[in-house]
């Protein structure tokens, strides 16, 4: 974690100085992150102004190659359909989708679960191409969390080493 793998092999090297010092570091590194529902209302933000955006400009009906939207044929994205559109309905689900997210995302990680995804297709489409993004923030993050952990732990197995010249027995012994 964090560049932190090569420490293993060299734990039993280190001083109590060190593993108190490298110890506080970590804590303080993962401690001053953002809690994951601040850094997914930045990103609902910017994802509201890109939907905004693609709306003024009219880019999210342009018919692709393909023929249009996923299971959608290109006849029903069109020109007509900017002026069809329930605006105030698209961001809602999208805000509403967020909202769901971030609750979501204060969770612990096995207790999340994924927001149900809009019913309108262009909701839809739109989640569909940010969920994954956002599925993958969460996800990278609790790994990057636990890899920080672990290493707290050693690091915290360590100095009860040097404290008592023993391993310890189980994780409650490093309290």
């Amino acid at each position: 974690s964090i560049g932190l793998r090569q420490l293993d092999p060299m734990i039993v090297e280190l001083d109590e100085r060190t593993v108190r010092a490298t110890l506080l570091r970590l804590r303080a590194l993962r401690e001053s992150w953002s809690p994951p529902s601040v850094t997914l209302d930045e990103e609902r933000k910017m994802a509201l102004y890109g939907l905004a955006e693609m709306i003024r400009s009219g880019e999210f009906f342009q018919p692709s190659s393909r023929g249009g939207m996923p299971g959608q044929d290109a006849s029903v994205i069109g020109p007509w359909a900017l002026r069809s559109l329930n605006k105030r309905q698209l961001f809602k689900d999208i805000e509403s989708y967020y909202q769901k997210m971030m609750a979501e995302a204060n969770k612990p990680r096995p207790l999340q679960k994924a927001p149900p995804v809009p019913a309108d297709q262009l909701s839809k489409l739109y989640v569909s191409i940010l969920a994954p993004a956002l599925e993958g923030y969460t996800g990278k993050r609790a790994q990057l969390t636990a890899m920080l952990l672990l290493d707290e732990s050693l690091l915290a197995a360590r100095l009860f080493f040097l404290r008592h010249h023993r391993w310890p027995r189980s994780l409650a012994e490093l309290t």
